[in-house]
């Protein structure tokens, strides 16, 4: 569990990295139909439209759960597949995005797994080892405890 865990937390952050960098170097802004007014209970965290961060988590997200989750969970890795389709495509029918974008994201989803697995989307493959994931839970308590007193 640790080591889905911290899979997990990485392939987030990697996401998030790459959104980040394709977004500043290309800055394209969202599509003039996009209203803004209708923010009421979040927050824009940027007008840059290329690619769609929601397209890169979702696709991130469902590739992961094929990787971590289909031999004893299919039904729950299918479930998160078909939501990450919808979401991604709620983000063109929302106005938030064009369609290229929206395949640009999911394309820098795929990047990211792509990455966390070394390139071969089998999640024994991953960056972090179950060893390595153990030994950062020990030190993270540790800590806490510590922090504690």
């Amino acid at each position: 569990m640790h080591t889905l865990a911290a899979n997990l937390l990485l392939g987030l952050l990697i996401d998030l990295a790459y959104v980040g960098l394709l977004k500043g170097a290309i800055r394209r802004p969202r599509p003039v139909y996009n209203n803004a007014s209708d923010f009421l209970l979040v927050v824009k965290v940027d007008q840059y439209s290329f690619p769609s961060g929601h397209a890169a988590r979702v696709m991130f997200l469902a590739i992961f759960a094929f990787m971590w989750l289909h031999e004893r969970h299919a039904g729950l890795a299918v479930g998160i597949c078909i939501w990450a389709g919808v979401t991604a495509l709620s983000r063109c029918l929302m106005g938030r995005h064009y369609l290229g974008d929206v395949l640009a994201g999911a394309l820098t989803g795929v990047a990211t797994a792509a990455t966390l697995s070394k390139g071969t989307f089998v999640a024994g493959q991953s960056w972090i080892s179950g060893e390595q994931a153990q030994l950062w839970h020990h030190a993270a308590l540790r800590q806490w405890q510590d922090l504690r007193g």
